[in-house]
């Protein structure tokens, strides 16, 4: 009776320590996979990230673009001015300047952005 109980213990012992161990591994902060919205269990494939952008227009002589807000370097709906009668772009209001300099703006934050 006395070594039956001796090895209930030890039996009891080795599962906790087994049951913490597994705890502590599958804890959801888990850094080894911090792009798997699993946790590291497999099944999807990780959440691309989803760019943002200015609602403003960026703007040189020759075309027009949204700029990326999310603090990558990358660039949206670059494209050339469509420039009306009145020298004006119709999508981003950037006005084509008469003679050898176009003028304009190169700024990231949209320059003369509509």
């Amino acid at each position: 009776m006395k070594h039956s109980r001796k090895f209930v213990v030890i039996l009891l012992l080795a599962l906790l320590l087994i049951a913490a161990i597994t705890v502590a591994a599958c804890t959801p902060d888990d850094s080894h996979n911090n792009d798997d919205p699993n946790g590291g269990q497999g099944g999807n494939e990780p959440t691309p990230h989803q760019h943002t952008f200015s609602s403003m227009w960026s703007s040189n002589d020759s075309e027009h673009w949204h700029v990326a807000t999310c603090g990558h370097d990358v660039t949206a709906d670059r494209a050339a001015h469509n420039f009306g009668t009145d020298n004006v772009c119709d999508t981003c209001g950037y006005t084509k300047a008469q003679g050898g300099n176009q003028g304009g703006s190169d700024n990231p934050d949209g320059g003369q952005g509509r």
